[in-house]
């Protein structure tokens, strides 16, 4: 009878490690995803305004860390109509063949003080490209607020290669930034 006393008790001591990380509802009204480009020597911003992440995160518990971003890519808008509409053609977005870009996290590991890292892979165009997207994070009660830097190398993508095949006119890299602001969900 003790054996199994101390059996349950050991069990019960290591429920706080069975805990799972916690979900967080991403507030859309307060967070944004954006990206800039260089055409023609001159700096755009643009941004996406349908998007959603789903995400599971502890820091305490990185191993459980579950980050997908799932973007609407006809929700892009890149500094006017027409710049918009291109990015919906079969050469870059192509969103008559697959309407979203998903970013799913592989890993995430914690740098130092309140920065991170995740690498995954983001599909687009039906193509599964490696990314890294690094992050500072800060959560104060139930509230998580994420600051998202990455980037994406047009060529690698296939992206706008057939008219703009050259660096100098629309710029290879893009920088990517997000930020988030998210409530824990409560169960």
């Amino acid at each position: 009878m003790m054996r199994f006393f101390l059996i349950a008790l050991s069990f019960l001591g290591a429920l706080p490690s069975l805990a799972q990380a916690a979900a967080w509802k991403v507030d859309q009204q307060k967070s944004s995803l954006g990206f800039s480009y260089e055409m023609m020597g001159d700096m755009t911003k643009g941004h996406f305004e349908d998007w959603t992440a789903d995400i599971v995160f502890d820091p305490d518990q990185l191993e459980d860390a579950k980050i997908v971003v799932s973007v609407d890519l006809s929700s892009v808008k890149a500094g006017g109509a027409d710049r918009d509409g291109m990015l919906m053609e079969q050469e870059w977005f192509d969103v008559d063949t697959e309407k979203n870009a998903i970013f799913t996290a592989n890993t995430v590991t914690h740098l130092m003080a309140n920065k991170y890292q995740a690498k995954g892979i983001l599909t687009l165009k039906s193509m599964e490209l490696p990314m890294m997207l690094d992050f500072t994070l800060d959560i104060k009660g139930e509230t998580a607020v994420a600051d998202i830097t990455g980037s994406l190398t047009r060529s690698k993508a296939f992206l706008g290669l057939e008219s703009y095949p050259e660096d100098g006119t629309v710029g290879y890299n893009v920088p990517i930034t997000a930020h988030v602001v998210a409530t824990a969900k409560s169960d």
